[in-house]
């Protein structure tokens, strides 16, 4: 027969076990969590980064007259259509 008192420190230890899966459980997943948001984070900034410099190239290499020719504010209308779509994407991404 088993003591109560040897039945109490098996269950102290079952449960000391339970607690820390629970915690290592716990702790991995907030460790893929961070990796994963760093890496959605990386690819969305990435992708805005070629956008708003592809923007810039293909502005910035027009010839002349057209610059003459154009308000500064289309200009600006383009980079701010690229924040707009690296916010959807980013938001798209985050969404799962």
């Amino acid at each position: 027969m088993i003591s109560r008192r040897t039945l109490r420190r098996w269950m102290a230890h079952v449960t000391l076990g339970l607690w820390l899966i629970f915690a290592s459980t716990a702790v991995a997943a907030g460790i893929v969590r961070f990796v994963l948001i760093y890496a959605i984070s990386k690819l969305n900034f990435d992708i805005g980064h070629e956008l708003g410099a592809e923007v810039y190239r293909r502005t910035l290499y027009q010839p002349y007259e057209v610059h003459v020719a154009r308000n500064s504010s289309a200009i600006m209308g383009g980079i701010n259509k690229v924040d707009i779509v690296v916010f959807v994407v980013f938001s798209l991404l985050n969404a799962g």
